[in-house]
């Protein structure tokens, strides 16, 4: 399989996660099923699908959920507003910072960047 075709299924497969989970009402089926996305059944600590969120995004959508839910109010719905991986786009230039690389963006090693906006 080709380089590219991997980074297209991977993408592809960043997407269903984000239309599955994140978009849409903040309900818990898609909170548990962000979970079950990027955690493994067997041991919470290990990853299914590697995303830096695996706690905090599930936690800030609960948070939301359940005020929601105590002040009556109407639910909020997630809009993805944008997505972009290091992979189509340039590192920032911080050289003069001296932080140096944190990571390589490559096929191998790469972050999806999703915007999701709730109201």
């Amino acid at each position: 399989m080709s380089l590219e075709r991997m980074e297209g299924l991977a993408v592809a497969h960043e997407h269903e996660i984000i239309d599955n989970c994140l978009t849409g009402g903040i309900v818990k089926m898609n909170i548990k099923r962000y979970r079950d996305y990027t955690v493994q059944d067997t041991n919470f600590r290990d990853y299914k699908w590697t995303w830096c969120g695996r706690y905090s995004v599930p936690f800030g959508l609960l948070t939301a959920f359940y005020l929601q839910q105590r002040t009556r109010t109407y639910p909020p719905a997630g809009t993805l507003i944008g997505y972009s991986t290091s992979i189509d786009h340039p590192a920032l230039p911080v050289e003069d910072l001296g932080m140096g690389v944190t990571a390589p963006a490559n096929i191998k090693h790469w972050v999806g960047y999703a915007a999701v906006g709730y109201r």
